[in-house]
């Protein structure tokens, strides 16, 4: 069973649009890494997942819940809900390179 769904997830930004009609599903106690070139949307996709951004469109549902759906015209609180997220540089360790 999905414990997050994310289904025809947008966000625009005037013309600019940073994240196009992506849907995924993420199965509970697994993993997901989300991989691209900079600038493709990754880091906007996981702020509105975790609640800091607002989507232009699209629904997230986290553990059965909708947390936003564009349709429905609901937008509800992450706080507290066990959301974050974990944002790294392409590598990490290179510093250490010089040890």
């Amino acid at each position: 069973m999905s414990f997050v769904e994310i289904k025809n997830l947008t966000k625009r930004w005037g013309d600019v649009t940073a994240v196009d009609n992506v849907s995924f599903s993420i199965d509970e106690g697994s993993f997901l890494t989300l991989l691209g070139p900079s600038g493709c949307g990754k880091t906007t996709i996981l702020r509105m997942i975790a609640g800091l951004e607002i989507p232009t469109a699209g629904e997230i549902s986290i553990g059965g819940r909708i947390v936003f759906s564009s349709e429905k015209r609901n937008l509800y609180s992450c706080k507290g809900k066990g959301t974050g997220a974990c944002i790294s540089e392409l590598c990490p360790l290179a510093a250490y390179d010089c040890i």
